[in-house]
């Protein structure tokens, strides 16, 4: 797993890792976005999506996002194929942005997740979200 390089680029990596492109090509979305001009820490959520998603498009791909969640230390998420990584996306609690790792579900119901952060501290019972990313459904 490539470990982040600053303490906002666990998306950078995640896809670096995920579709085996170079680091240095993939952009720092989060400080592209980040909102300097308002109080306090503020990142703007909807240019980010929307220059997220751009960017995946040039790539030839898109994501389907699925909200996941933890029900007495179970994950509950869709079926996604146990051959398929996903960028999994975490909240923790009083944390104004998320965090991204990589998660592979498992066959018995269970996953394996991979934390870019140099600590790998990622608490999973935070995932919010589950990105599949898709070759080729957009033009």
């Amino acid at each position: 797993m490539i470990k982040q390089k600053t303490d906002s680029d666990c998306l950078r990596c995640c896809l670096s890792e995920l579709l085996n492109i170079e680091y240095d090509l993939i952009p720092d979305f989060f400080k592209l976005y980040f909102n300097e001009s308002c109080e306090g820490d503020s990142f703007n959520d909807n240019e980010f999506e929307i220059n997220y998603d751009k960017w995946l498009k040039s790539q030839n791909l898109t994501r389907i996002v699925f909200d996941a969640d933890f029900e007495d230390e179970t994950l509950k998420m869709p079926y996604i194929s146990d051959n398929y990584k996903c960028i999994g996306i975490l909240q923790e609690s009083g944390k104004p942005y998320t965090h991204a790792i990589i998660i592979k579900p498992l066959p018995n119901g269970d996953y394996y997740y991979e934390d870019p952060s140099l600590n790998d501290d990622a608490d999973i019972t935070t995932l919010i979200k589950i990105e599949l990313l898709v070759k080729g459904i957009i033009k």
